[in-house]
């Protein structure tokens, strides 16, 4: 399984999901169930000043992966943990914001 090496800047959201399935009856009563027995994370990455280099590199991974269709390593900053992720949707978001420098944004998700 590939590794994503991109080192996102700080500070970068994570989040913590839970899959719970919940129901209101009639009467107002509700009922929930959990779905999953552990959650999981996803983040939401940003960086700026990234080299046209370090750019491509993310968008030849990002193709090589198609997308969100193939999951790959990824080592989480926040507490260094490597987390088995895949890109949360078909699109990373880039702008060239100097002559030499760029602002990329993407999302990742974890699976399971």
């Amino acid at each position: 399984m590939e590794t994503l090496t991109f080192v996102p800047d700080f500070p970068f959201k994570e989040k913590t999901n839970f899959k719970t399935l919940k129901s209101t009856f009639e009467s107002g009563h509700t009922q929930t169930r959990a779905k999953w027995n552990s959650p999981l994370k996803s983040w939401d990455i940003l960086a700026s000043n990234r080299s046209k280099t370090e750019v491509d590199d993310l968008l030849s991974f990002f193709s090589d992966r198609k997308g969100c269709f193939e999951s790959f390593l990824w080592e989480n900053p926040n507490d260094s943990l490597t987390y088995t992720v895949r890109f949360s949707n078909d699109s990373i978001v880039f702008s060239k914001t100097t002559a030499n420098n760029y602002k990329v944004a993407f999302s990742l998700e974890e699976v399971k």
